[in-house]
């Protein structure tokens, strides 16, 4: 048993005994457990619910408990609706005076009036404080979180997330913020933020930079364009900017002619240490991230990584239109690109055509499940593309060359995608740097079935480092009627001799549809042990005597496949395979790999 799943109450009782002075020495370890005892108990503390809370202030308020010192205790967290009153509170503060992190979940402190609670000074030592608060409508809330700031001067990443309420965070508040945490890196807002008022104009203008700053995240309803100009004048070293719509967010007053003005009457350099930019959009508010992005473009940020986010109802019209503007406005700079459109509709031309902007684009991931791109298109448009995840399909047309342009992609990781073999050999002839492939719950679409049992995958031109193919489902259809069937064994060519293995015997294939003359080959069988292993599909090499057999077994096989299409009733297409079952998957022919070399792995 690990110390993680004794119950808190029997924790505690230990603790009793044994405080964090006579542990430090580390005076007990327990060989099973092969961890120090305190680094489980007493490094970072969890209260999960009000009973663990309850427990743990009455250890600190024995007499006892007063006489140690918690200096172990580097971080406490609060989960989600463990409510602590003042009383709690200022027990807490007392004896931990040492606290690095603390995160305090939604509703915790719903009993409190953090304004008149002076004990903060107690955890002056703080650098990462996290509040997520249920605020009424008065938005007190927010004075009062302000007002315990100036006890915290350490802070140096400060997360603060409003769920409920009507109160809005002015420019002022962000002023004080500074004001009171000098040593400020990382600012993560979730509250609305109010119009900036006429009488805050002269703050705009005359506030003092803030250079410690390299983070901002919001999360927050749309906002006031000139917030931009706030962010990029107050955060001169600023390296990633976050914005996040919330869906139920109404429609902005958005002062773009009033912003521009902002950057024109005060020149300088805007966002020049920008590194990273992610925004997750709303249907509703498509033009605010776009005036946003040409902000950015006219002050030539550059920056290196976006990451979009799609939000709201689905749009087709709305969404492809966005999209175009929103990659089209990307500085040349920009070298990777994470792109989440759920199961929003979008042209894949459009998108394939906006992504063809970056000429930079090293890294590409895109998740779009409703969307199925052409590979050719895809490595005509990113012709720079190195490493490329894609949670989407991808397909070949029929109209494609027989031979493409030599593309540089190095490697290639599907994600609860559908593919064919002919994409897969199509990827092979064009990209001779490739070195890996992964797959992770995709299905793949062989080749028809030889009168030998063979279905034909041929990636001959590829030196493959890695071939992840443990999420792999193989395929082969076996009548017209679109019928097919999984296929469980794996024959591999290497044609490369000298990137084999030399301690394996060299054989032709059975077949004699060897291109090289001599070659290796390699069989493998795809096997799951039992339902616990739902997720570990693992890979077993055929032995010698196990090779011999299937070899002898494939020159005179005889297409039987119509038992093994799945259905409803039929148990053979469980997922839930043994290896001791890999002659019963003889009768579903096999997957004919050709490489130049290859070294299989399980994911």
């Amino acid at each position: 048993m690990t110390p993680f799943i004794i119950p808190f109450d029997i924790l505690c009782e230990i603790s009793k005994v044994l405080g964090p002075e006579d542990i430090g020495g580390c005076s007990l370890v327990c060989r099973e457990w092969n961890t120090v005892f305190i680094k489980i108990l007493w490094n970072s503390l969890t209260i999960r619910d009000e009973p663990h809370l309850k427990a743990l202030c009455e250890i600190v308020s024995t007499p006892l408990g007063q006489k140690k010192k918690y200096n172990y205790v580097q971080g406490i967290s609060f989960s989600n609706d463990v409510q602590v009153d003042e009383d709690q509170l200022k027990t807490l503060q007392k004896a931990f005076s040492c606290l690095d992190d603390l995160s305090i979940g939604y509703e915790s402190l719903s009993k409190i009036n953090l304004g008149t609670n002076s004990d903060w000074d107690h955890w002056k030592s703080l650098r990462t404080l996290e509040l997520t608060v249920y605020t009424g409508t008065d938005g007190k809330d927010i004075a009062e979180f302000v007002s315990i700031l100036p006890h915290l001067p350490s802070i140096e990443d400060l997360f603060y997330q409003r769920t409920n309420g009507c109160g809005r965070m002015c420019l002022g508040d962000f002023e004080k913020i500074h004001a009171h945490l000098p040593h400020l890196k990382e600012l993560h807002i979730g509250t609305e933020l109010s119009e900036i008022s006429d009488n805050e104009i002269s703050i705009l203008e005359t506030h003092t930079p803030t250079h410690s700053m390299k983070e901002v995240s919001l999360n927050v309803d749309p906002v006031d364009l000139r917030w931009i100009f706030y962010f990029g004048s107050k955060y001169p070293s600023l390296t990633r900017f976050i914005w996040k719509d919330k869906p139920d967010s109404g429609s902005p007053n958005i002062h773009m002619d009033e912003t521009l003005g902002l950057f024109r009457r005060n020149p300088k350099v805007y966002f020049s240490n920008l590194q990273y930019v992610m925004l997750r959009g709303n249907s509703d508010n498509h033009a605010l991230h776009t005036l946003f992005m040409f902000l950015l473009k006219q002050l030539q940020s550059p920056f290196t990584e976006f990451n979009y986010i799609a939000g709201g109802e689905p749009s087709f019209d709305i969404q492809g239109i966005f999209m175009s503007e929103i990659l089209s406005r990307l500085p040349d700079t920009v070298d990777t690109i994470e792109l989440d459109l759920e199961d929003h509709p979008e042209n894949p031309v459009v998108l394939l055509n906006g992504l063809g902007e970056c000429p930079a684009l090293v890294s590409l991931d895109i998740t779009a499940q409703n969307i199925t791109f052409d590979v050719d298109m895809l490595l005509d448009c990113c012709q720079a593309l190195k490493y490329v995840t894609l949670t989407c399909d991808l397909s070949i047309s029929p109209e494609a060359s027989l031979v493409g342009a030599t593309h540089c992609l190095e490697s290639v990781y599907f994600q609860i995608s559908r593919i064919s073999s002919a994409v897969l050999s199509r990827i092979s002839s064009r990209c001779k740097n490739l070195g890996r492939i992964t797959m992770h719950a995709t299905r793949v679409e062989c080749n028809p079935f030889l009168t030998n049992g063979s279905a034909l995958l041929d990636m001959a031109g590829s030196h493959l480092n890695t071939f992840a193919i443990g999420g792999a489902k193989f395929y082969a259809p076996i009548n017209d009627s679109g019928e097919s069937i999984r296929i469980h064994l794996i024959a591999v060519t290497q044609s490369d001799q000298a990137s084999s293995d030399k301690n394996h015997k060299r054989r032709r294939l059975s077949n004699g549809q060897s291109s090289r003359g001599i070659a290796e080959v390699k069989w493998f069988h795809l096997a799951r042990f039992s339902e616990s292993c739902k997720t570990q599909c693992t890979i077993w090499e055929l032995n010698e005597t196990e090779v011999k057999y299937t070899e002898n077994y494939f020159k005179s096989f005889k297409a039987e496949q119509e038992q093994y299409v799945e259905g409803p009733n039929n148990p053979s297409g469980l997922d839930y395979l043994r290896k001791e079952d890999w002659k019963e998957d003889l009768g579903r022919g096999y997957l004919d790999l050709r490489v130049a070399s290859i070294r299989i792995t399980q994911l």
